[in-house]
């Protein structure tokens, strides 16, 4: 079976340095390599890469801000590539900020956890390792595995929404 460009993601994460190097990460983050995001695309024909996520994993979670100098540098440089941003957002400004320099898209799951406990909103979690996430004033955590039947229909009981922010891992995620 075959895909036409516009159906497939390119994810890459980089670490952006202060000279503004993006050296891809690769295994989950835990190994560097010597190329750079910019060299990453050049490796692939301009027409078959449409779509790129990008994840800043320096602000990963850390609801810093996004790396707007990164974004702003990957629109200028493939301008004819729909950037989706992820790492530090933290509201809607940031989202607005990167929509003003050219991102189509962004990740916030974090900025959304953090808001909907903010308005006291109760935010039931649900994932495979519990350690990643802490349990707090209005955030049940459960250990669920959305690959066995029937847990994760079991865990919605009683919830009024379901916000999914499911990654199947870096491998085979068992």
């Amino acid at each position: 079976r075959s895909f036409r460009a516009d159906h497939i993601r390119l994810a890459l994460e980089v670490r952006h340095d202060p000279h503004g190097e993006t050296p891809v990460r690769t295994r989950g983050w835990s190994s560097g390599t010597a190329i750079s995001l910019w060299e990453a695309l050049g490796l692939y024909p301009a027409a078959a890469v449409r779509h790129v996520l990008c994840t800043d994993i320096e602000r990963d979670g850390a609801l810093t801000g996004p790396n707007l100098d990164l974004y702003r540098e990957a629109v200028r440089r493939f301008p004819r590539i729909a950037w989706q941003a992820s790492g530090g957002v933290r509201d809607a400004a940031d989202l607005t900020a990167l929509a003003e320099i050219g991102a189509t898209a962004a990740g916030s799951g974090k900025a959304l956890l953090e808001e909907l406990l903010s308005r006291g909103h109760h935010v039931r979690a649900l994932q495979r390792d519990t350690a990643k996430l802490a349990a707090r004033a209005g955030l049940e955590v459960r250990a669920v595995d959305v690959l066995t039947d029937g847990g994760f229909v079991g865990a919605l009981d009683g919830v009024d929404a379901v916000v999914s922010a499911y990654n199947a891992g870096w491998a085979n995620p068992r």
